[in-house]
């Protein structure tokens, strides 16, 4: 039988997270080698099934014309749910989240700063994103 006076467990702070809805959805995805160690947090942008990088451009969906054939790109989002070192000279594997509510300060790019038309398009994605105090 427990005592009152006992600790039981303890919570741990997920400091990426905002808000616990919409639920976390958990996936693995597959990263491109020698990008370095990611940190949890990082936004990493592809072709869905391919190989990740770390975001270093705009998100937003963009277009071209050629011929009158339009082609429009739209790179899959994950945010990396834990910090893993890319630079093994194979690509690696990682756990990282298809959909979650994040704090803005917390997710990571490589030295790009997200526009209002990237969080546009992440929450299109299922990554919603909040200021948060």
């Amino acid at each position: 039988m427990a005592r009152l006076d006992e600790t039981l467990g303890s919570a741990d702070y997920n400091d990426i997270f905002a808000a616990s809805t919409p639920t976390p959805h958990v996936a693995t995805v597959t990263l491109a080698d020698t990008q370095g160690v990611l940190t949890r947090g990082t936004l990493v942008s592809g072709t869905a099934g391919g190989e990740l990088t770390i975001v270093a451009a705009a998100l937003a969906t963009t277009g071209t014309a050629a011929d009158s054939a339009v082609t429009i790109t739209s790179p899959a989002v994950y945010v990396l749910a834990e910090d893993i070192d890319t630079g093994t000279g194979d690509a690696v594997t990682a756990v990282a989240y298809k959909t979650g509510c994040f704090r803005r300060e917390a997710l990571v790019t490589k030295s790009y700063t997200l526009t209002d038309a990237d969080y546009q398009y992440l929450r299109t994605q299922g990554i919603l994103t909040t200021d948060s105090i």
